[in-house]
């Protein structure tokens, strides 16, 4: 039975237009033929992800992949109602030289600002996806084995607190009082664009994977 495979990566580099076809954002999900030590339920391993790797479910269009904070999850992992919601639709979705990239149109409203408001302020330091593991290929290491990611599956993506960084993140929005607050806290103490961080690791993202692809 294929496993359910989440990813979470530091940003490398993303740009945020505003214009009258509205707000879109674009920025890699998943970084190609980077090594990356990872510690999970399958072991302890070096995992890289090939660059076809998502070759073939992009072959079948785009329209059924979701864009959601943290997979719809509070900083603790548990599933949170509000964030379950889409904020966002991808525009396009295209392996390049680097890696994953998304560009995904924003909706109009209250979560999907909040978020763009974490984007300028530099809350928001990782974006990452949800997939099925349909292919892999392990080889012996000279100190851990070698896992490749050959072919995988995109259920859905969106921006994350990484959890490299301790208390960097988005906090959890619980009500629509909150994410009020949220909007005007972060819009008093927005100060221009982050510089980008480097793409240098991948991790679990915290929360029950979703069934299926």
């Amino acid at each position: 039975m294929p496993e359910e495979f989440v990813r979470t990566f530091e940003l490398d580099d993303f740009d945020i237009k505003r214009g009258r076809q509205g707000r879109t954002v674009t920025a890699y999900a998943a970084v190609f033929d980077q090594p990356a030590e990872i510690r999970d339920m399958h072991g302890h391993y070096e995992e890289t992800i090939h660059r076809g790797a998502f070759n073939r479910t992009l072959s079948h269009g785009i329209g059924r992949v979701g864009v959601f904070y943290n997979h719809g999850y509070d900083r603790s992992g548990k599933p949170n109602g509000l964030l379950a919601v889409p904020f966002g639709t991808p525009q396009e979705i295209k392996p390049d030289g680097k890696g994953l990239l998304t560009v995904t149109r924003y909706n109009d409203g209250e979560l999907a600002d909040a978020i763009l408001a974490a984007w300028d302020g530099g809350q928001i330091t990782g974006q990452s996806f949800r997939g099925t593991v349909y292919a892999s290929k392990k080889t012996p290491g000279p100190r851990i084995p070698q896992i490749q990611r050959r072919e995988l599956g995109l259920k859905e993506y969106g921006p994350t607190h990484s959890p490299a960084y301790t208390g960097a993140g988005l906090v959890a929005i619980r009500s629509q009082e909150d994410l009020t607050e949220l909007v005007r806290s972060m819009s008093a103490e927005m100060v221009g664009t982050p510089q980008a961080s480097p793409i240098n690791r991948a991790t679990p993202t915290p929360g029950p994977g979703a069934a299926g692809d």
